[in-house]
């Protein structure tokens, strides 16, 4: 035992000498637990870790998904009916495939305008969705408009938003079904898109 952890007490009794051994006051005590609130100091590293810009980062955030911009509008000068939504079972040629675009309630002979402003990529006639506009928007982005009784305009012409490029026709035979229609398409980087999360609302 260590003298310097103890007072001693000396007694004489009939020429002896007895010692009480008396514990000093923090002898034999135990170390008081770290606080429970204060960090350790492991957990001081890590939180200094997590703070340095220059630390080996942990697991990636998801990537965020921005949201289509609303930067089209209508192309038949306001908002139609729309006869069939993207995605949806078309059974009108006979066989079973997905609309790759709008198909919009139209007259014959009522005017279609770009829904936005940019250059014409084609004038062509499909054997089908019959005579067909495509502008190029840029960025990717290209716009179609199918089932015209004539164009207005010409390849590599520039065009405005809402400038007239064609007029609505009668519908080919295997679409008469759907009733005087334009068909509206988005296209972005090739690929065919739902047009209403580009139209303006």
């Amino acid at each position: 035992m260590a003298l310097a952890a103890t007072a001693a007490l000396v007694l004489l009794i009939g020429g002896m000498a007895l010692y009480q051994l008396r514990a000093a006051p923090d002898a034999g005590r135990e170390p008081e637990a770290a606080d429970a609130g204060a960090p350790s100091p492991a957990a001081d590293a890590a939180g200094a870790a997590a703070q340095d810009p220059a630390a080996p980062a942990g697991a990636e955030p998801a990537p965020v998904t921005e949201p289509a911009v609303k930067a089209f509008s209508w192309p038949l000068g306001g908002r139609p009916r729309v006869v069939m939504h993207f995605g949806a079972v078309d059974g009108s040629l006979g066989d079973w495939r997905l609309s790759d675009g709008l198909v919009l309630e139209a007259t014959p002979g009522q005017p279609v305008v770009a829904a936005a402003a940019g250059t014409v990529a084609s004038v062509e006639e499909h054997p089908v969705d019959g005579l067909a506009v495509v502008l190029d928007h840029g960025d990717g982005k290209q716009s179609r408009y199918a089932g015209l009784a004539e164009a207005s305009v010409t390849a590599g012409q520039a065009v405005k938003a809402g400038e007239p490029i064609g007029r609505v026709g009668l519908p080919a035979e295997a679409r008469r079904g759907l009733g005087p229609h334009l068909l509206f398409a988005l296209l972005v980087d090739g690929e065919p898109v739902d047009p209403l999360e580009y139209l303006e609302e």
